[in-house]
């Protein structure tokens, strides 16, 4: 660094630091501008829907575990709310 009274510092005058002052200055508004006039994008997703099944027991493949491996699986975000509906052909049991 370079301290208040080094040669460089001495030889800029009152506009070169109200320049660089400006600069800084136009630069962090720019930025919290650009922060908050962004909007995330979010999709519409009523019509997503997809079809997972548990993979049958002859046709699990050696390392896969029974009533845990399905046919299609998802990957979901975490830390946001989300709503899943469950429906079966069969009995739910908790």
């Amino acid at each position: 660094f370079q301290d208040a009274i080094s040669p460089i510092i001495e030889e800029l005058h009152f506009h070169d630091h109200t320049l660089i002052v400006f600069l800084i200055s136009s630069l962090v508004l720019y930025i919290i501008l650009l922060i908050l006039t962004t909007k995330l994008t979010r999709t519409n997703y009523e019509d997503l829907s997809f079809d997972s099944y548990i993979i049958p027991m002859s046709d699990l493949k050696p390392g896969e575990l029974r009533l845990l491996e399905v046919d299609n699986q998802v990957v979901l975000p975490i830390e946001i709310t989300i709503r899943i509906l469950i429906s079966s052909k069969d009995v739910l049991h908790s």
